[in-house]
């Protein structure tokens, strides 16, 4: 299989470099054998990007804890422990072997390599290292798994060793089995190569075919370490091909994905909003006919809205911010509190749900569990937040790390009318993760229809004559930054203004609830963004994560209200609006004047001051500004709005702490998988503070009695 090049070994020194000093050659010694050695660069650049993610975030620590939690069958602990110490040794031998592959290649004979203890060690510890990434981040997410982390460090330390052995073994093996000559462990490379180019095709199609059950089987930290373990093998082939032939092979295929980006206007690609790469789709999708207005649909829930005779009637708004999974549960959390609170009151009087990003899940979780089965066996709450903590990161991740960037180097194939004949995207992926998510939460909830977020989303508002909430999902559009609402009424510009109907966008065509509920939730990179196809397959720009525009689903809900207050006052239906502010971001100090609502006086110093950045600011400051823009978008509707109700303004807002108790380092992150100790801390959030438990009893002591 070592196809060497034919120029004389790259790796020794010139004789002219014996009138350099030390540090000198040194130095001239690493840059010779960094330029000359292929794949290695790039396969340091994936290790370094996988110790980042588990190591340099929150959302590491927390994938890590989920090691430790309790299930059966394919998610038992052992079973995911067991799927790490795999991946762990499929990455680690990748990263070994191409990086020594590669040394080989370069320099030739072992006793050329220059210098010859960076050459020899570094392949072995690249190989070590997924285990030691994994042993570090278990030891940084609780104190339960010391257990599991010293067995990683073992093993790591034990690979590097076997590594480090291996020629001493090798020639102890060939004296005493003379027929496992050079040549036959060069066969046995050749069966390793091309044995994992044929797992990473097999994990290809599988993924392709059915991402969820294989993807949370192994974890999102086994779904990264196979996916760089088998993404290894291919770039460093190819590039060793290139070296082979003598061509740029890696350049030519960064122009194709280019030449294919750019080539999308004419031939499409595989990113269009509710695709189905096998059928199912957008394509096939049913007409969103028969939607009402919004006079019409506020009309009718006046009409069933239970109150006094002649007074206002409570009308609940509720705008749950983004914030991935860790929103989504938190929304499910405090809207199933209040149904199981109030005996089933409080979703009488809930108009709408204005959600953005991560919220939606838990939005479309609470609306799905109202229409299916309302009382869940008096366990509705739990049925919602079951429904909305799924692990939705892992079959993404899959998505992402297989079919989509294979794509990427792929064209497209017109089928007409929009459709293509491409691969599945990550979007696919993780929309398929949230209808098994909902599918299996009725395994332990009786349910009509098990495969309801597989169909289309005005479904939820059909068959029993039970009210269900509104649903007002918010997107972005990429190409000039409007909202892109989903809904079940029609977004008019004279309600929602500067708002773009996503079925105005589409021409009416319909899409399954866990398209719908992405087209709020297309969080940076996990997913992207999807292009909205009408009819006929002409596009109308890319819905993004509504988190771009605002995070908080206030703008919305704002104009909901506003809507329903004139059409109140010309119909003589008078309401009582009821906003509920459900805020996720429990990174940002109770004290920061994000959270200034009506009723508390501003601290001017905070506005005033505040932290500088330096580092990298001509490059990053931009980018930050433009990040932060979404928050300085919010708090003003948010203060506006909180000012127009007063009291019945409600801040509903997630704390990693109780009121009066020790800080913890245990924190939920912002991530698509929850741990059940991330959990246990959004469930507790929700009546530890004493803030958050006088504003869940105002809300059900201004519902009307039975």
């Amino acid at each position: 299989m070592r196809h060497r090049a034919e120029k004389p070994p790259a790796c020794p020194r010139d004789p002219s470099d014996a009138k350099l000093n030390a540090l000198q050659r040194g130095w001239l010694d690493v840059v010779e054998a960094v330029s000359n050695l292929g794949a290695v660069p790039l396969i340091v650049l994936l290790m370094a990007m996988v110790g980042f993610l588990l190591l340099g975030t929150q959302q590491g620590a927390d994938l890590a804890h989920s090691l430790l939690e309790d299930g059966r069958g394919w998610r038992a602990p052992w079973v995911k422990r067991l799927m790490l110490v795999f991946t762990s040794l499929l990455l680690g031998g990748a990263a070994w072997f191409w990086s020594r592959r590669m040394v080989e290649d370069a320099c030739g004979p072992r006793d050329d390599w220059r210098p010859r203890w960076l050459l020899a060690w570094f392949p072995r510890l690249l190989g070590a290292l997924p285990f030691a990434f994994a042993a570090a981040a278990v030891m940084r997410s609780g104190e339960k798994l010391g257990a599991v982390a010293a067995l990683m460090a073992a093993l790591g330390v034990g690979f590097a060793g076997l590594l480090a052995a291996r020629k001493s073994i090798e020639a102890r093996i060939e004296r005493r089995a003379p027929a496992f000559s050079r040549a036959r462990r060069e066969r046995i490379a050749t069966l390793y190569v091309r044995a994992s180019l044929a797992l990473a095709g097999a994990m290809m199609l599988w993924i392709s075919l059915a991402p969820v059950r294989l993807a949370q089987t192994l974890g999102a930290i086994g779904v990264l370490y196979m996916g760089v373990g088998l993404i290894i093998p291919v770039l460093a082939w190819v590039i060793h091909r290139g070296r082979r032939w003598r061509l740029p092979v890696m350049g030519f295929l960064i122009v194709m994905a280019v030449l294919w980006s750019w080539a999308g206007e004419w031939i499409g690609d595989n990113h269009a909003a509710g695709r189905r790469a096998f059928g199912g789709g957008w394509d096939r999708g049913p007409q969103a006919g028969g939607r009402p207005t919004f006079p019409q649909a506020f009309d009718a829930w006046w009409s069933a809205a239970p109150g006094p005779p002649g007074d206002p009637k409570p009308m609940i708004v509720v705008a749950a911010a983004g914030g991935a999974s860790r929103a989504g549960y938190w929304a499910a959390t405090v809207l199933g509190d209040l149904q199981d609170a109030s005996g089933g009151r409080f979703a009488q009087s809930l108009f709408a749900i204005s959600s953005v990003s991560g919220g939606s899940v838990g939005a479309a979780a609470f609306v799905s569990q109202l229409h299916d089965n309302p009382t869940a066996g008096g366990r509705f709450g739990a049925a919602v937040r079951e429904t909305a903590g799924g692990d939705f990161l892992s079959p993404a991740l899959a998505g992402l790390l297989f079919p989509d960037l294979a794509q990427r180097f792929l064209p497209t194939v017109p089928l007409g009318d929009g459709a293509v004949l491409a691969l599945p995207d990550r979007a696919e992926a993780l929309e398929k993760a949230f209808e098994e998510g909902w599918t299996d939460h009725c395994r332990h909830v009786a349910c009509r229809r098990p495969r309801l977020w597989s169909e289309p989303l005005q479904a939820l508002w059909s068959g029993p004559s039970r009210r269900v909430p509104l649903l007002f999902i918010n997107g972005e559009r990429q190409e000039d930054g409007r909202r892109v609402v989903t809904s079940r009424v029609i977004v008019d510009s004279t309600e929602f203004p500067d708002a773009v109907d996503f079925y105005a966008a589409t021409q009416a065509r319909d899409l399954a609830v866990s398209s719908a509920i992405h087209n709020g939730a297309r969080f940076p990179v996990i997913s992207p963004g999807g292009v909205l196809l009408d009819q006929q397959g002409r596009p109308n720009g890319r819905v993004l994560d509504g988190g771009y525009f605002e995070n908080s689903g206030l703008t919305t809900a704002a104009d909901i209200v506003h809507a329903a207050l004139l059409r109140a006052k010309a119909t003589n239906q008078p309401i009582r609006p009821i906003v509920i502010e459900l805020n996720n971001d429990s990174d940002i100090s109770p004290t920061s004047p994000a959270f200034y609502r009506a009723g508390r006086a501003p601290d001017w110093h905070a506005l005033v001051t505040s932290p500088t950045d330096y580092f990298l600011s001509d490059l990053l400051g931009p980018l930050a500004g433009l990040a932060s823009s979404r928050d300085g978008r919010a708090t003003p509707v948010a203060i506006n709005l909180a000012r127009e109700l007063g009291p019945d303004y409600f801040l509903i807002r997630l704390s990693n702490v109780c009121d009066g108790a020790k800080p913890s380092p245990r924190k939920a992150p912002m991530d698509w998988v929850l741990s059940e100790d991330a959990k246990k801390i959004i469930r507790d959030a929700s009546n530890c503070q004493a803030s958050n438990k006088a504003a869940l009893a105002q809300v059900i002591a201004a519902l009307p009695p039975r």
